[in-house]
């Protein structure tokens, strides 16, 4: 028995080790790229091509920084500036949007509910290179290109958002609206004081990816945008990279980067404990 119970642990030791070893390697691999772009961004331009590559740089320098905030010719503020405002643009109108369409799936009886619930949910299933054209003719037919509007308004039809809201919406117990009903007060009334306090978390969840999925965004906005006032973030390293021609400037070009990826790791500082609530309760929810 003892042999036995010492060979059981002996196993469980080893497997144990061998999943600590591969999620080493993985975090390893997913940082380097990272502790690349932090050590070129502070290694002098001079010294950036070095060989082998300076992994902590003798000469710790912010003149990259310097240089494509206040010296480039280029208007690194404003593209900064620029996927601020359209991200928390894209955000507000998506859970607005998606929140009030959500409570009439969930709440409302009207005549083709679940038929067009369905429909929703089955335009997840529609690539976006389906979508492109309709969306890019009639960005024009508005004149929308070069425009904040170009990039919030198509984002606002989110049937994920509606899907995730809906969800949790028919969790809440019929029993508090009719209550509520009976106090005198009506839908909208319902829908903001009961409701929504009782599905922050998906609210929260929504949000959240709503704002790194609309400040990470290229593919979109590097069509509807050809002014170079109106560029956002990850349009701008491709600009960046664009302009210096030949070999890439290293050095401006890790500190775009690391500009770019500083907001929303700030943003998971500060959020990083209602991330993990809202992930987690989003997990449990639904039926």
């Amino acid at each position: 028995m003892a042999t036995l119970t010492s060979d059981w642990f002996a196993r469980r030791s080893f497997w144990a080790t061998v999943r600590y070893v591969f999620l080493v390697g993985l975090a390893i691999v997913t940082l380097v790229p990272f502790a690349f772009m932090l050590s070129t961004a502070f290694t002098p331009r001079s010294d950036v091509w070095h060989i082998p590559h300076y992994w902590l740089p003798p000469n710790f320098t912010f003149d990259n920084f310097t240089y494509v905030l206040f010296g480039a010719q280029f208007p690194m503020f404003r593209w900064l500036l620029n996927s601020v405002v359209v991200s928390t643009a894209t955000t507000v109108v998506v859970v607005t949007v998606d929140a009030l369409a959500a409570y009439g799936f969930a709440r409302l009886k009207m005549p083709g509910r679940d038929f067009l619930f369905g429909l929703i949910l089955l335009s997840l299933m529609v690539p976006i290179a389906v979508t492109l054209i309709p969306i890019f003719l009639l960005m024009r037919d508005l004149h929308f290109f070069n425009t904040y509007n170009a990039l919030v308004w198509p984002a606002a039809a989110n049937a994920f958002g509606v899907f995730l809201l809906r969800q949790f919406f028919m969790t809440i117990p019929v029993e508090l609206e009719e209550a509520a009903r009976l106090d005198g007060a009506g839908k909208l009334r319902i829908f903001w004081s009961i409701d929504l306090p009782l599905v922050r978390n998906a609210l929260v969840t929504l949000a959240l990816l709503t704002w790194l999925v609309s400040w990470n965004d290229y593919f979109w906005p590097v069509i509807a945008l050809t002014d170079e006032n109106s560029f956002t973030s990850p349009v701008a390293i491709v600009y960046v990279r664009g302009i210096s021609g030949g070999l890439p400037d290293l050095g401006p070009l890790m500190a775009v980067a690391t500009l770019i990826v500083l907001p929303p790791f700030l943003f998971y500082l500060i959020f990083q404990r209602r991330i993990r609530e809202a992930v987690a309760t989003t997990g449990l929810a639904g039926r």
